[in-house]
């Protein structure tokens, strides 16, 4: 597997801003016609740990919250090579539960920042030594106390020298999605189990946090589309999905009698 570098993970960063043009088309008075698009739905990349420093910090926080954590009970982190081979890292740990079910204390956790974001999708690439945790569990909390399972939100680990990516779409309006959207403070644990020995490992690589951000758009307009016999003084109100900032120009009638109007 190819590593992600965190140079093309941060290309796709970038502010979401409102993207909205109004067409007007005005005929003496008697006809009026309006046009109103808004930007789809774009991923952000706003939490990463490649782990190529040796550190647990993350590579990509924009919120500056990010904190990744190790449970009481597994080993102490080491760093060690990679899913992009060698000279690259990965964060690895021993002493997983060797049960059939999880064991509270053992895990790592990803502490994020959902205030301003939704739809959130979360990863990571996963590799187990022979004697590892063949199998996971991903749980959250809003308050560091509580953990509730994720949905949908378990795995299995095949033994051998093959890295293997996890991919969790929390969905836009589900429970999860509700329950998460919007919290200063969400802590994701994954529990690793099955394991066959206390020396077996579990490495992992790229834990991506993804929101989808969806831009304002517009739910009504007055005068309403397609409105006829609207006066010329009549004021234009536009009501976005959401409240919104506006700047200068941000947009334009098209009149055909006296052209466009910014």
């Amino acid at each position: 597997m190819r590593k992600k570098k965190a140079s093309s993970i941060i290309g796709l960063v970038s502010a979401v801003g409102i993207a909205f043009s109004l067409l007007l088309f005005l005929f003496t008075s008697v006809l009026y016609t309006q046009v109103a698009t808004a930007a789809s739905a774009s991923p952000l990349t706003f939490t990463l740990w490649d782990f190529e420093d040796q550190t647990s910090n993350p590579t990509i926080d924009l919120t500056g919250n990010a904190v990744a954590a190790s449970g009481p009970s597994v080993g102490s982190p080491t760093f060690v090579q990679g899913n992009g081979g060698s000279g690259t890292y990965a964060w690895n740990h021993n002493n997983w539960s060797e049960t059939s079910s999880i064991d509270t204390g053992r895990y790592i956790e990803f502490k994020v920042d959902l205030s301003a974001y939704a739809h959130i999708e979360f990863s990571f690439d996963g590799y187990r030594s022979g004697t590892g945790p063949q199998d996971f569990e991903i749980q959250y909390s809003t308050d560091g106390t509580t953990f509730t399972p994720v949905p949908g939100g378990t795995g299995n680990l095949p033994g051998g020298t093959t890295w293997y990516t996890f991919d969790f779409d929390f969905g836009s309006g589900t429970a999860l999605d509700q329950a998460i959207s919007g919290q200063p403070e969400v802590w994701f644990r994954v529990f690793g189990y099955n394991a066959s020995g206390s020396g077996g490992t579990l490495r992992v690589d790229d834990v991506t946090f993804i929101a989808n951000i969806v831009p304002p758009s517009v739910v009504e307009t007055m005068p309403t589309d397609g409105a006829t016999n609207v006066p010329l003084a009549s004021t234009i109100v536009i009501t976005f999905s959401e409240a919104v900032t506006v700047t200068a120009d941000w947009f334009d009638l098209a009149c055909t009698t006296s052209g466009i109007i910014t």
